[in-house]
């Protein structure tokens, strides 16, 4: 018997499989859809978009009241806690619908813009919409049923964006097809949640079943305040200090820098969240897999987003247009600090699975602070001042997430960097290896897509040969255990579904 137990590590395996299935197979059409709307609507029109989803991704959080995450994390689970987290969902969510559009006037007030009342009233019925799907979703996550998350979010992505924002994008509606496709995808995903696991949804305010879940809610939705203050806060002073047109700049700068992010380490936290949960008691085997995490999540991110920085120029331009050129330069400084972003989110994990929600919130309410300060100071050079200092204030939350997740687990500091060597090093050998190829390839005057593409692939090349020389024994056996087998399930993910399209096809 291995130390993990196996039907934990298999269903953990199974869910990084599919997670990763979502994520990749979405990767593509998230970059199109991107693509498409950056060349059919307007620099501003985004900055407004940005703007809006501020004002009701904080209300949207809110809304929430950590129910979702308190189903996950409670070990002892009845079909009361069920009832009373949507009954508590729901209600909170159509007060904040309610509080959001009557209060449009005051955010656009603090933004100066008031063209953006109208989008904000409109994009706050996200609101109740998301409180409504927040219970089945966390049923889902709780189960580690990734599988159906990745057609929920495959499909509300598909339909929303893909569909409704693209057809009115093009139709010239600007910045209310990107409002609309908000609040399609929001529907959607609410609804196929719940089709996906249906669950009591008869009004119950039990007082027992209450308190058990507010207590750690409470807790993790002050986190989650905290953290929105700070991932939003450069975003409120660029829009309020610099204007639209140079919030959607940044915008599209940072939305890209956390593209390597989104694509791995998200995912890694998002399915050890109720990984970790289940052993929150067992000290050692979480210590082990924390480390293993940090370590795999250091081999992925640390070489893309020295990628992501050589190939901005190519990227930004050759990609989204010739207006988006302003956008290279935030978008090299804030990939320095990507990630440390991404080794602090894996601590957030640890610190729900263990219940430590409250240590985690102060920690994200004086990174916060330290966001919104370091982007006052830095909008005297412009957007690329700010990016310069939300990379210092992660540098902070780095330091202050990592001292918290290893007095949670019990392991030392230099475990803990010890994990991230390897990733290092890859990201060192790309940076010496593929910036000097990438200037030949831009001194032969090639077209920026053939540079974009050279690029990329060279890095690749070089992260997996230099990560094939590693000395074996630089991994932790945890590691290569979980990457084994993430690869086995991922093939057996991939074979089935080309059967099933090779089925359907004969068919």
């Amino acid at each position: 018997m291995s130390e993990i137990s196996a039907p934990l590590a298999e269903r953990t395996a199974r869910g990084m499989a599919w997670r990763f299935t979502s994520k990749f197979s979405a990767f593509g059409l998230r970059l199109l859809v991107l693509v498409l709307l950056a060349r059919l609507v307007s620099v501003d029109a985004f900055g407004l978009l940005y703007q809006a989803l501020i004002v009701t991704g904080l209300a949207t959080l809110v809304s929430e009241i950590g129910m979702g995450p308190a189903l996950v994390q409670r070990r002892e689970l009845t079909d009361t806690h069920i009832r009373v987290a949507f009954t508590v969902s729901a209600l909170s969510g159509a007060a904040l619908m309610a509080v959001v559009w009557f209060g449009a006037t005051l955010a656009a007030m603090a933004f100066r813009t008031p063209e953006v009342i109208p989008v904000i009233r409109l994009i706050s019925c996200t609101c109740l919409l998301t409180s409504l799907g927040t219970t089945a979703g966390a049923l889902l996550q709780r189960r580690l049923a990734f599988r159906k998350l990745f057609v929920v979010e495959f499909l509300s992505y598909l339909i929303g964006y893909g569909g409704v924002g693209v057809t009115l994008a093009y139709a010239g509606y600007g910045v209310w097809a990107l409002a609309w496709a908000v609040v399609v995808e929001a529907l959607l995903r609410a609804a196929l949640y719940y089709a996906a696991h249906s669950h009591p949804v008869r009004p119950c305010l039990a007082r027992s079943e209450a308190g058990q879940l507010c207590n750690f809610g409470t807790g993790i939705t002050l986190a989650r305040l905290a953290n929105f203050a700070a991932l939003s806060g450069d975003n409120f002073v660029v829009g309020r200090q610099l204007g639209a047109a140079a919030l959607g700049l940044y915008g599209r700068a940072y939305q890209l820098m956390t593209l390597p992010i989104s694509e791995f380490s998200d995912v890694v936290g998002a399915v050890l969240f109720p990984a970790y949960a289940e052993i929150q008691n067992q000290p050692d085997r979480l210590r082990r897999a924390f480390l293993a995490s940090i370590s795999i999540s250091a081999l992925v991110v640390f070489p893309m987003l020295v990628a992501l920085i050589i190939a901005a120029p190519e990227l930004v331009i050759g990609v989204f247009g010739a207006q988006w050129a302003d956008a290279v330069v935030p978008l090299q400084i804030l990939c320095l600090g990507g990630g440390l972003r991404a080794m602090y989110s894996l601590g957030d994990s640890v610190a729900r699975a263990r219940g430590a929600v409250y240590s985690q919130s102060w920690r994200h309410t004086l990174y916060a602070l330290c966001v919104i300060a370091a982007s006052i100071v830095g909008t005297t050079w412009g957007i690329t001042g700010v990016a310069g200092g939300v990379v210092a204030a992660v540098a902070v939350m780095y330091v202050l997430m990592a001292q918290l997740s290893l007095r949670l687990i019990g392991a030392s500091w230099r475990a803990f960097f010890v994990a991230q060597l390897p990733g290092l090093l890859l990201a060192v050998a790309v940076a010496g290896l593929v910036f000097p190829l990438t200037t030949l390839l831009r001194a032969a005057c090639l077209p920026p897509l053939v540079t974009l593409a050279g690029t990329l692939l060279l890095s690749l090349v070089t992260a997996a040969t230099v990560g094939l020389l590693l000395p074996r024994r630089w991994h932790d056996h945890t590691v290569l255990a979980a990457l084994q087998r993430a690869q086995r399930h991922c093939a057996v993910t991939v074979s089935s579904l080309w059967l099933r399209y090779r089925h359907g096809a004969v068919s």
